[in-house]
């Protein structure tokens, strides 16, 4: 003769098995493209270094890209002495302000602008 707290006991442990199992696909699906839309930007300027960082979603990166190429010939111009970091969906870019003038220093900023403008139309 079967026990029936056994039986039951199974049915509980089933069911709560199948529940943890249900919540946890719901909490990967749910919390999986949280912050991807997301857009982050930072701009310090110090006395010595101008630093300006992004982080967005990846799939903007072309964008991004393009408009910074369209900025290369007027930088080169000025001489604009400046780092780029990349990684998908990160940007940095630092500028030592003893190294470059003062018109230069506008356009690295004013390409910054650009970029954040960029970001947000998307």
């Amino acid at each position: 003769m079967p026990n029936p707290n056994i039986e039951k006991m199974k049915k509980l442990t089933l069911t709560v098995i199948t529940a943890f199992f249900i919540l946890s696909i719901y909490f990967v699906l749910f919390f999986r493209d949280k912050g991807q839309n997301e857009i982050i930007v930072s701009t310090t300027e110090a006395e010595e270094e101008y630093t300006f960082k992004a982080s967005f979603d990846a799939s903007l990166m072309p964008k991004v890209e393009r408009y910074m190429d369209s900025c290369a010939s007027i930088l080169r111009k000025e001489e604009a002495s400046f780092r780029i970091k990349t990684s998908a969906g990160k940007l940095a870019v630092t500028a030592d302000k003893p190294l470059n003038s003062e018109v230069a220093m506008d356009q690295i900023r004013t390409m910054c602008q650009g970029i954040n403008k960029v970001l947000i139309q998307d």
